[in-house]
């Protein structure tokens, strides 16, 4: 098994391979540049002897064309250089940060899949493409590290593609370091965390720069196209490394997963987590399957007290677990089934003797647009399940859900709303966002991220809603570069139930999800108010 979890296995297992679209105009107009940046330097890619010279370059907006940024940037100088490909240069790389200011040496990057569209996903790379570019994902090899290779195509707008890490324990604050290597086919500027990067052709830019994370959780926050009629970059083909991502502040411990050889340890795989926190990852008996001779099983791993590993362990010290392996024959396992009210709606087999990990729902098991806020022995949902504590019999879990839409937006005026979150209802109130309309007609922006559109599957979305008080608005699935064919349903403000509901296939489309379900409303008074109930999802034949 590989030493560690590595930057292009996990996301290229997912199968994700291009995402491209029309040159149509987006839904939502993207935030206007932050001038207050306290540093967005640019320069062309030089020797790593030089330093970073300031450019006049425009910083371009908040990555997410649907989320206007409110905060202001809060990257720190930055350093970069670019050696060629054939000639590794022996010189040590300069950096703009205090001889005596160095981060801690813990590197934060633990990367477990790839995501389209929406905001940035502890331990995933999310990547959003629109107005007519594209970018497919492959995996190269270099002579001293493994590349993420992106073929990129051009768009007609600076937000063409844009590419979002977030650390597993990421928190608005902290203070980190992020270093990687580039290597584009063609120059150009590529604009990181609020910072512009100029880029050599066919040489390997060294990147180094220091951010404070925002609210949005992006470490890194990459930003490719063109803004204001300033090409940021033209179509290119990039081989990117592994960030490495650490810390200034806070405080992480290491857990190691591995085995004993004799009385040696031998670790396979660790990451850090942060204080208190519990762990982020562990290895299943499944994934682990392969690499263990016929007839024996991962029974789990475990620590030198003899406490198994567990999504719900409490780090606060170094951890080292070992693989405790045994003959299938010796497992006894036991169904845990999670419930929603009376509906089964997962199943997993737990091996007695160990604790049941707390499941990662998928949207047709939890409901399109609900999120899970907990898990209940009783169906009442007033008793906590302790997942702490050992499978010796089967279960039934039972699953507490709310609606949950990813981002809401206002622009133009600070968020002055209530909201309330039933597992059968949201609630926005008080959307005053002021008489005259936002940007592209809407001043507030409700939005469910990630709708599935599978090749060869159709399905049936439906919402009811309540529009009171005065607005405009509509609602529409959009799928990062337009609306998709089913259209616009114009929202009807006269405080009464309307039902609406749309049939599509997956096949009409190119890609596998559609970036969010988005109600947008306009004109909004002191009093306006939506309710979005009864959502779902559901494949049709």
């Amino acid at each position: 098994m590989k030493n560690k979890i590595l930057f292009l296995a996990a996301l290229l297992a997912l199968g994700m391979t291009s995402c491209g679209g029309s040159n149509n105009q987006p839904s939502a107009q993207p935030s206007t540049p932050d001038t207050t940046s306290a540093a967005a330097p640019s320069s062309e890619a030089t020797p790593t002897t030089s330093a970073v010279t300031p450019s006049s370059t425009p910083v371009a907006p908040s990555s997410n064309p649907t989320v206007p940024s409110s905060t202001p940037a809060t990257s720190k100088p930055v350093e970069q250089s670019s050696t060629p490909v054939s000639q590794p240069s022996s010189q040590p790389v300069q950096s703009s940060e205090p001889a005596e200011e160095q981060p801690q040496d813990k590197d934060l990057m633990l990367l477990l899949g790839m995501e389209y569209g929406g905001e940035a996903v502890p331990g995933k790379l999310v990547y959003w493409t629109g107005e007519g570019a594209s970018v497919n994902f492959s995996e190269g090899k270099g002579d001293d590290s493994d590349y993420l290779i992106m073929d990129y195509t051009a768009g007609s707008q600076w937000y063409g593609f844009q590419l979002f890490i977030a650390t597993p324990y990421g928190e608005a604050g902290d203070d980190v370091r992020v270093e990687f290597d580039i290597i584009p086919s063609v120059g150009g500027d590529v604009t990181l965390n609020g910072q512009v990067f100029t880029l050599k052709a066919n040489e390997v830019n060294h990147i180094k720069y220091r951010t404070t994370v925002a609210a949005n959780l992006r470490a890194v926050d990459m930003q490719f196209g063109k803004y204001a009629g300033n090409v940021i970059y033209p179509s290119a083909t990039f081989k990117v490394a592994q960030p490495v991502i650490k810390p200034f502040n806070g405080v992480y411990h290491k857990a190691s997963f591995g085995m004993m050889v004799g009385t040696q340890y031998s670790e396979m795989l660790s990451y850090y987590v942060k204080d208190g926190k519990t762990l982020f990852y562990v290895i299943d008996s499944a994934e682990f399957a392969e690499y263990l001779p016929e007839g024996m099983v991962l029974k789990g791993w475990k620590d030198s007290e003899g406490n198994y590993a567990s999504l719900t362990t409490v780090v606060t010290s170094d951890v080292q677990y070992a693989m405790e392996i045994v003959n299938e024959s010796q497992i006894v396992k036991h169904d845990v089934v999670y419930k929603l009210g009376e509906q089964a709606i997962h199943t997993d087999k737990v091996n007695d003797g160990v604790p049941a990990s707390a499941p990662t729902l998928a949207w047709n098991e939890v409901g399109f647009g609900y999120a899970v806020v907990g898990f209940f022995d009783d169906q009442a949902l007033t008793q906590a399940h302790d997942f702490t504590a050992n499978v010796s019999a089967d279960q039934v879990i039972y699953v507490k859900r709310v609606m949950n839409p990813t981002t809401y937006v206002q622009w133009g005026w600070a968020p002055t709303a209530t909201f309330v979150a039933t597992d059968r209802k949201y609630t926005a109130s008080g959307l005053n966002c002021g008489t005259a309309p936002g940007n592209q007609g809407w001043n507030v922006q409700i939005n469910f991220a990630n709708v599935p559109a599978e090749n060869g599957v159709n399905y049936k979305l439906s919402f009811k809603y309540k529009l009171t008080a005065q607005a405009n608005g509509n609602a529409q699935v959009w799928d990062g570069q337009a609306t998709v064919g089913f259209g616009v349903s114009e929202l009807v403000c006269d405080g009464q139930e309307h039902l609406v509901e749309k049939t599509y296939s997956g096949s009409d489309y190119s890609i596998d999800v559609f970036e969010k379900l988005t109600f947008e409303l306009g004109v909004c008074g002191d009093d306006t108010a939506i309710e979005i109930y009864e959502l779902a999802l559901v494949v049709v034949a």
